[in-house]
């Protein structure tokens, strides 16, 4: 099985109603919707990751993975030029494209 979890398409339904609950702040509906999955599904890791993020954000306990939450300057700056660079090629690629047509429309 690969790294994403296939979700069985009985449940998308049941992880759409919770994630979407999660998204709003109404944890509560969400943990609701997990163990639902759960119920339906024992070993669905989808929803025991929701659940623990549920519990991890009522509780405001640490997280067990020692993660850096702000953004890396340098990460920041080295996708910026990237994000310069292949905006500047898409341009000049319209911009050519533009030029190559009649410089006067005849109708």
């Amino acid at each position: 099985m690969s790294i994403a979890e296939a979700i069985r398409p009985d449940l998308e339904p049941l992880f759409a109603e919770a994630d979407a609950a999660v998204r709003v702040g109404n944890f509560p509906a969400g943990r609701e919707g997990y163990v639902r999955i759960l119920e339906a599904d024992p070993d669905s890791i989808g929803a025991r990751v929701g659940l623990e993020f549920v519990a991890y954000v009522e509780t405001g306990r640490k997280s067990r993975f020692n993660l850096p939450i702000e953004p890396i300057p340098e990460r920041l700056h080295l996708a910026r030029l990237e994000n310069e660079r292949s905006n500047e090629a898409e341009y000049q690629a319209r911009r050519t494209r533009l030029l190559s047509f009649p410089s006067t429309l005849t109708l």
